[in-house]
């Protein structure tokens, strides 16, 4: 029983950060559809797998952004130069790991057409 409760509340916590976090859509359905199309052009297993990962990785560390995001929103709710700061960082966290992603795998992918 206490785990049909905890996945109720872990699927709970995913629908809510999907449906605040527009982010979150938009980098899985990208993540979706590089995956698809290394699939159907490259056939590289191994990429894709790397991809895959990779986009675990970005989908969770947004999910934690989107939860330091509604800890500062609830702390202070109005605007206030401090918690902008510590939105911007947890941000920067989410495009470091996208820019990180996109060059490795970029290098692989011409390192494999070579």
């Amino acid at each position: 029983m206490k785990l049909v409760k905890k996945s109720q509340l872990w699927i709970e916590g995913l629908r809510y950060a999907f449906s605040r976090d527009n982010n979150l859509l938009v980098q899985t359905t990208v993540i979706l559809i590089i995956v698809l199309g290394l699939e159907a052009f490259l056939e590289s297993w191994d990429l894709i797998k790397q991809t895959i990962l990779f986009g675990f990785i970005i989908i969770t560390l947004e999910l934690i952004n989107t939860a330091i995001e509604l800890i500062c929103d609830f702390m202070e709710p109005k605007w206030n130069e401090h918690i902008k700061r510590i939105k911007d960082i947890g941000s920067s966290i989410v495009a470091l790991a996208i820019i990180m992603s996109i060059v490795i795998t970029g290098i692989d992918i011409w390192l494999l057409m070579r």
